[in-house]
């Protein structure tokens, strides 16, 4: 499955949740599924052109 969100606010993350968060302008290099994870985002990109 492939979600999508548009984000406006951060709160503090819980201490059991994710350590840490980044924002990026582009995809990073290094990903947890690099064969996937940039057709995910080619996909939302084309959805959101439209």
């Amino acid at each position: 499955m492939l979600f999508f969100a548009e984000i406006s606010e951060l709160g503090k993350l819980p201490d059991m949740e994710i350590e840490q968060v980044y924002f990026f302008d582009d995809i990073p290099e290094k990903l947890t599924y690099p064969l996937i994870q940039p057709k995910l985002v080619e996909k939302i990109s084309k959805t959101l052109i439209k």
